[in-house]
């Protein structure tokens, strides 16, 4: 069993990458691995102190079901072999752990014992396939005295725990987290990202996440949050290229995690701004909705059809250029004409290059801004701006 479920891929890939230095490496010796085995109510014990890091904003972020979570329950009822959990401890902050592999393993214990939150804290085993007995008990049920023995192999099944400690650089976890799943279903780098770099500016988001209708819409039934956190990360992208796009250099992830680690110290100064900027986000997704119908939203067109997959470069490039009233007018009251501009545009082969296989380079992303400014250009006859790499290799608007 694995943390991981089998979603629908709604992604063009786009990964951000461990970038193109030897920082991974160095300091990579120092790193001390250690492996013990704990009892589930050791585990239990340490997550209910806090120890482990799954806080509530964590744990709304559920991606298995009652039945798995009752398969994963039922497995150590039944002294199978569960997977190993990987956890990193925290700098300065000694018996302090974050998850690198085994959150919904963990999540589920949380759940169970009735100590998490949510609608799935305290759940009952369902589904059960061998333990039959078993369905439709939570955890003070098992309390009592005809399951006086599942309580006790519940409590007393150990699962064996690796420790990272002294690890050198956020880049290092980045390189465990990826390796340990790559092989499943691949994780969100904002997943740990927002263990590495915790405070107001990504509360704001993951709030707001949870509140935007056409967010959710974007990305899933238009009901629940994004279990990976790709909606946060869609919003770190957003502002990050908005405010920073003369610091990004080709090296996405490192340009997300400087956005977070910025605003979240500047929050007190920049908080109003990143309201407005929220609010306007949404405000620029019911437009292109309306443009492009829901379906169609930063979808490529292949010449005959748009593609089912959402087109993270793409969104980019509409949010980019909405933020001004005019390029809004223009998508409102011209939805024709932008919508056969990027048809168009999606025919133009430098274009298509920088949305699909090299989308984080330095060239691709000013390339992508470039073209869509320039249809944009002649479509409201303005002299928006247009992004130059300059000589330092940075991208400047002109």
């Amino acid at each position: 069993m694995t943390d991981s479920e089998s979603p629908v891929e709604l992604y063009e890939e786009d990964e951000e990458g461990f970038g193109s230095d030897d920082k991974l490496i160095t300091g990579a010796a120092e790193a001390v691995l250690y492996a013990t085995d704990w009892t589930i109510e050791t585990i239990v014990n340490q997550l209910k102190r806090q120890s482990i890091l799954m806080n509530p904003r964590f744990q709304r972020r559920d991606a298995w079901t009652i039945r798995k979570k009752s398969a994963f329950i039922e497995s150590i009822l039944l002294n199978l072999p569960v997977p190993q959990i990987v956890l990193a401890e925290s700098r300065g902050k000694r018996g302090e752990f974050l998850v690198l592999d085994g959150k919904q393993r963990l999540l589920t214990l949380l759940q169970f014992f009735g100590l998490g939150t949510g609608k799935n804290n305290s759940f009952k085993l369902n589904g059960l396939e061998l333990l039959k007995d078993l369905n439709g008990v939570n955890y003070i049920k098992m309390q009592e005295a005809d399951n006086e023995n599942a309580l006790r192999q519940l409590l007393t099944y150990t699962v064996r725990s690796v420790v990272i400690r002294n690890w050198p650089t956020p880049d290092y976890l980045d390189v465990v987290f990826v390796r340990l799943n790559q092989n499943s279903v691949r994780l969100s780098p904002q997943e740990l990202r927002q263990a590495l770099y915790p405070g107001n500016f990504l509360e704001r988001l993951d709030d707001f996440s949870f509140e935007s209708a056409p967010l959710k819409k974007l990305l899933s039934n238009g009901t629940e949050a994004d279990f990976r956190m790709r909606d946060i990360e869609l919003l770190v992208r957003y502002i990050g290229f908005r405010k920073f796009i003369n610091k990004y250099t080709g090296d996405l992830k490192h340009f997300l995690d400087m956005t977070c680690e910025k605003l979240n110290a500047d929050w007190a100064n920049v908080e109003p701004e990143i309201t407005t900027t929220l609010t306007e986000f949404n405000d620029y997704l019911t437009i292109l909705e309306q443009v492009f119908t829901e379906r169609h939203v930063a979808r490529k067109w292949n010449g005959t059809e748009y593609e089912s997959r959402l087109n993270r470069a793409l969104l980019d490039v509409h949010l980019f250029y909405l933020r001004w009233p005019e390029v809004r007018n223009a998508y409102t009251q011209r939805p024709d004409v932008i919508v056969q501009a990027l048809k168009n545009l999606c025919g133009d082969q430098q274009f298509l290059s920088s949305i699909e296989a090299t989308t984080k380079s330095l060239t691709a992303v000013q390339t992508r801004i470039f073209k869509w400014g320039e249809c944009l250009r002649s479509i409201t006859v303005l002299p928006l701006p247009l992004p130059t790499i300059t000589a330092n290799n940075r991208i400047e608007l002109i």
